[in-house]
């Protein structure tokens, strides 16, 4: 019996840079999409944003908080509020493609209306 050995080329995969869709920005929100209050007083606030540009997955912080990472381009945050101050909050959104994207906003509660 012969055995002929057959030399295989070895493949090693090439990691490949995210392929931006341009710049990365989103829109700074101006009111909540939802709230609700809870049980002990305060309020449950989501912000959708509407990410745009960059390459999927985004990285999403609440302030400084790690909210997400996604392939969403509109993610949602949710966070705890409680008084009538306006919301003033920072959100930066980080793409695959090495781009950062940062906006302050400031939002009248709607619940003291």
């Amino acid at each position: 019996m012969t055995v002929t050995l057959t030399p295989t080329t070895t493949v090693t995969p090439t990691p490949t840079t995210p392929v931006s869709t341009g710049p990365l920005d989103f829109a700074v929100p101006a009111e909540l999409d939802r709230w609700q209050p809870l049980e002990d007083g305060e309020m449950e606030a989501t912000i959708v944003l509407q990410i745009t540009g960059g390459a999927p997955p985004y990285t999403v912080y609440h302030d400084a908080s790690l909210v997400t990472t996604t392939w969403d381009s509109n993610p949602a945050i949710t966070f705890q509020a409680r008084g009538c101050s306006a919301l003033v909050h920072t959100i930066t959104v980080e793409s695959a493609d090495g781009q950062t994207a940062r906006h302050d906003y400031w939002i009248p509660v709607p619940w003291c209306d």
